[in-house]
C-alpha cells in the first residue's frame, strides 16, 4: 500500500487585501474618536451648566448677605472680573457702602472666609495658565474656569455710585461660558446694556454657536 502526501500552498494576503483592511481600521478609528469627542463634549457642557447653576445659587446668597449682586466691571478685562468674583464667591472678599460708593474689602483673615458655594465642587485656576496646579485657594489670581481652560464670565451693573442712572437696563446678572471653541461676540451690547437678545438672535453670530448662556442650555 502506498501512501501519498499532498500540501496545498497557503495563499498570501495582497497587497490590495491588505490596504482595504487598513482602510477599514482607519474608519472604525476615525468613527470611534468622533463618538468619544461628542460625549466628551457632552460632559463638558453638562459641566459647566452646572458650574454655572452652582455660581448662579451662590450669587443669590451673596445678594441676600449684601442687598446686591457683586458690582464688577468686565470692562475691564473678563479675568480680572472672574479673579473678583472668586473671591466675592468664595468669601474673601465682601461688598459694602462707604459715602455712596460700593467698594469691595478683602477679608483679612482665612478662617474668617464664608464661601457662598462648595470650591471643591469647581475648578479653579489661573486664567492666563489654567490647567497649572493650584496650591492655595488664597490667591488674587485665580478664578472659576470652564472645561475648555477659560474663566466663566459674569456681568453686572458695572456703576459703584448708588443711585446713578446707567446704561444697564437687566434686572439680573448674566453668566457665560465661550464654550470649546473659547470665542464669543457681544450681541446687541448685551453685557454693557443688561438687555439679553433671543437665543435665535445671539446663536446667528457664528462665534456664538457653542456658548453657554445660564438659563438657556
Amino acid at each position: 500500500m502506498k501512501f501519498t502526501l499532498s500540501f496545498r500552498a497557503k495563499r498570501a494576503f495582497t497587497l490590495v487585501e491588505i490596504l482595504i483592511v487598513i482602510g477599514l481600521i482607519a474608519v472604525l478609528a476615525a468613527i470611534t474618536l468622533k463618538v468619544a469627542d461628542s460625549v466628551s463634549q457632552s460632559q463638558s457642557r453638562s459641566k459647566a451648566a452646572a458650574d454655572m447653576a452652582n455660581m448662579a445659587t451662590a450669587l443669590e446668597a451673596f445678594k441676600g448677605m449684601y442687598n446686591d449682586y457683586p458690582r464688577l466691571n468686565a470692562k475691564g478685562g473678563v479675568e480680572n472680573c472672574a479673579r473678583r468674583l472668586y473671591k466675592c464667591l468664595a468669601g474673601q472678599s465682601y461688598m459694602k457702602l462707604e459715602k455712596g460708593h460700593v467698594t469691595f474689602v478683602d477679608v483679612e483673615k482665612a478662617s474668617d472666609y464664608k464661601p457662598f458655594l462648595d470650591i471643591s465642587t469647581m475648578t479653579v485656576g489661573d486664567p492666563s495658565d489654567p490647567f497649572a496646579a493650584v496650591t492655595n485657594l488664597d490667591n488674587d489670581r485665580i478664578a472659576f474656569i470652564d472645561p475648555w481652560g477659560n474663566p466663566y464670565m459674569y456681568y453686572y451693573d458695572p456703576s459703584v455710585i448708588v443711585g446713578a442712572f446707567g446704561a444697564w437696563e437687566g434686572t439680573s446678572f448674566f453668566l457665560m461660558s465661550n464654550g470649546s471653541d473659547g470665542e464669543g461676540s457681544e450681541v446687541q451690547s448685551m453685557f454693557s446694556t443688561g438687555i439679553m437678545p433671543s437665543e435665535d438672535d445671539f446663536r446667528s453670530t457664528p462665534k456664538n454657536l457653542d456658548n453657554i448662556v445660564f438659563g438657556w442650555d
